[in-house]
């Protein structure tokens, strides 16, 4: 019997200071921390591709000549239009939560459409803000295996 005994407090034990543990945190979670929307850095003035990474290959001279420029039509989105040599393509844009895999720190995205041809396919996806200042939009893709960086500079 005393083995049984033995074998009861070693599970008991720790089950019970497991439970004791986790009972407020998990019962009250904390909301996340709200950020800075980047819509008023965005929406103001026009953009350039400054860099596009996809793993190793560099895909910046495609959107040589390209401005973009974001309007904020609905707060948090807006329309986007990419303009070359008089050539315009339009897309939209909206600012969501961060999509995050292992263990990204992102709080925040920018989610582009500017249709699937060549080479706006590129830049048509979610990206997670890295960093933001007045001049300069670091973003990278939240899909590991795309390995995909985009630097948006101010014009």
């Amino acid at each position: 019997m005393k083995t049984l005994r033995e074998v009861t407090i070693c599970v008991l034990v720790p089950l019970a200071i497991l439970l004791a543990g986790c009972s407020s945190s998990s019962a009250n979670p904390t909301a996340p921390s709200s950020t800075t929307s980047i819509t008023p850095i965005i929406a103001n003035g026009s953009w350039v591709v400054s860099s596009l990474m996809q793993r190793t290959e560099d895909k910046t001279s495609q959107f040589s000549g390209y401005t973009l420029r974001f309007v904020s039509t609905a707060g948090e989105s807006g329309t986007v239009t990419a303009t070359r040599n008089g050539s315009t393509t339009s897309g939209t844009w909206s600012h969501t939560p961060a999509v995050t895999y292992y263990g990204g720190t992102s709080q925040e995205a920018i989610v582009l459409n500017l249709g699937t041809s060549t080479p706006f396919d590129r830049l048509s996806h979610t990206w997670n803000v890295i960093s933001s200042t007045s001049s300069n939009l670091t973003l990278a893709s939240p899909e590991v295996v795309e390995d995909a960086h985009l630097v948006l500079a101010k014009q």
